[in-house]
């Protein structure tokens, strides 16, 4: 589990370095994700960690200075321990809104799209998916 983290920190402090001073009309990202759940085996128990290992990749377009258009596509791969394999892909997209003081940016998105769900197991389903949240920056 560290490990994750690790990983993460590293990309951050290699995305903080690689950001220009201007501000362009589209912006792109990709890296790597963790989803992680636990579910209660019924007849079983005890809760049982299970997670997915993937990928994320967004674009936005800036439609003015604070809004943008964004679109963000993501994969997640993982087993159950028992053999069996699964997967999930999200289609999302949205507005996301940008402000910030000197060299600190802030964002927020809101985000929604399908979720596809595949496994070994069971048959493929597909549910809603929604990502509400942003972040900040510091401009070097």
């Amino acid at each position: 589990m560290k490990t994750n983290h690790l990983l993460t920190l590293l990309l951050v402090f290699c995305c903080v370095g690689a950001n220009a001073q201007d501000r362009d009309r589209v912006e792109l990202f990709g890296g790597y994700s963790h989803t992680g759940y636990s579910v209660y085996q019924i007849y079983s128990g005890p809760w049982t960690r299970f997670g997915f290992n993937g990928w994320d990749a967004s674009g936005a377009f800036k439609l003015s200075h604070n809004v943008a258009v964004e679109g963000d596509f993501g994969g997640g791969y993982g087993s159950n321990g028992f053999g069996q394999s699964y997967s999930m892909q999200t289609y999302m997209g949205g507005l996301r809104f940008s402000g910030g003081v000197r060299k600190f940016d802030i964002f927020g998105h809101v985000l929604f799209g399908p979720l596809h769900f595949n496994a070994d197991y069971a048959s493929p389903a597909t549910s809603f998916a929604a990502a509400l949240g942003g972040g900040g920056r510091f401009l070097v």
